[in-house]
């Protein structure tokens, strides 16, 4: 289709004049921090592939203007709804600022706005006590604001390495457009698939080396999309379980619930305050840092990129059973416990030390060195002046 060429294009075109033709305004689009808490890449990289993934989305909304008038009215009140988070993220980038609150006030400042516009509303969980609550249009507004708000958030929080978040979004972005097509939803097929090109054009340049991030306007406006198009999913086609969203969802969904547990629970600390205990941090730092020198720039985003691939596979664990069971619930609720057990598992594994470079750490007495056993050796020989034993059969 012409839209999802001009959106890749677009956003592809956007991502190089940032990297290459605007050194100018480095100081304000570049990340400098190297030594943040949730840092790991080694020399300033512009933040601002949100800006690129936003003009995808317009090229495409200026195309279907022509030939699509339903997708470009479409396009144009997700487009309006997001604008608010959107800009909330985009000031964060280029002044570092604006507090998480602030930013998670906005978002649901923008699922408000797409409440109203587009009926984007959470009217049933396919239970019956609360079915009936949702049917009040207030109890469905607050619900839906809180869903949508704190999920845009959980997904800039797994924004942690290269194509990380973006990875995952088209991966969750490819399930909607599956069902939406099974369900002969063409809006939302045809919106999923721009989506899924404007993110493609950031993603060449983000992933593996990192030259160019997403920064919070992207992760925000790409995790709003994503909220917004599987709660219209789900409100536009009864055939569809509410749970779907859920599993869809899953991932940031964990991360963030699991990190207001650390902090809040276990440390007592702002639920806001970053920490470098996330999963993604601790696969880096307690498995994948171990491969090669990460001090080395070349290798540092290697090891970066790597540890994007072991998440997605993890996310396979929601988003395939998602893509066959999306009309049953039983089995939909069956595979968010798997997934947040998988979850649980892989987090307690890393803690305890389980993984360590390319080997497990049993629980046995730790052995000598090599290096230290080959010395003592070479020393004893010598001391004694004894020759080398050859081997027998």
């Amino acid at each position: 289709m012409l839209w999802l060429l001009v959106s890749f294009s677009v956003s592809l075109l956007a991502s190089w004049l940032m990297i290459t033709r605007m050194p100018k305004l480095s100081k304000w689009m570049h990340d400098q921090d190297l030594d943040g808490v949730q840092k790991f890449h080694a020399h300033p990289t512009p933040r601002t592939g949100g800006v690129a993934v936003m003009f995808g989305i317009l090229g495409a909304f200026f195309v279907a203007l022509a030939v699509a008038p339903a997708l470009a009215s479409f396009l144009g009140l997700l487009l309006v709804s997001g604008l608010p988070v959107f800009a909330g993220g985009l000031v964060e980038d280029l002044t570092k600022q604006v507090k998480p609150r602030y930013r998670l006030l906005l978002a649901f400042a923008s699922a408000a706005l797409a409440f109203l516009l587009m009926d984007a509303a959470v009217t049933r969980l396919d239970l019956p006590w609360l079915d009936s609550l949702l049917e009040i249009s207030a109890v469905s507004l607050v619900f839906t604001l809180f869903a949508v708000g704190a999920t845009t958030h959980a997904v800039n929080i797994i924004d942690g390495f290269n194509g990380l978040m973006l990875g995952y979004a088209m991966l969750a972005l490819s399930v909607l457009a599956w069902v939406a097509y099974q369900q002969q939803d063409l809006l939302i097929l045809q919106t999923c698939g721009l989506v899924i090109a404007s993110i493609a054009g950031l993603f060449v340049f983000n992933y593996p080396r990192g030259r160019i991030f997403a920064g919070d306007a992207g992760a925000c406006f790409i995790g709003f999309l994503l909220c917004e198009l599987t709660v219209l999913v789900v409100a536009r086609n009864p055939g569809v379980s509410s749970w779907f969203a859920l599993l869809v969802l899953i991932y940031p969904v964990t991360e963030v619930a699991f990190s207001v547990y650390r902090r809040k629970i276990l440390r007592s600390v702002a639920a806001t305050d970053p920490d470098a205990k996330h999963l993604h941090t601790l696969i880096y730092r307690r498995y994948v840092r171990f491969r090669c020198n990460p001090r080395a720039n070349r290798c540092a985003a290697r090891l970066n990129a790597s540890t994007s691939k072991y998440l997605w596979v993890l996310t396979l664990v929601s988003l395939l059973p998602a893509a066959i069971f999306w009309n049953d619930s039983l089995s939909l609720l069956l595979f968010c416990s798997v997934f947040v057990a998988a979850y649980i598992t892989c987090y307690w594994k890393i803690v305890r030390f389980r993984f360590y470079g390319r080997s497990k750490v049993r629980s046995e007495p730790a052995q000598v060195p090599r290096a230290v056993v080959d010395h003592q050796r070479r020393t004893s020989s010598e001391s004694v002046d004894a020759k080398p034993v050859s081997s027998t059969t």
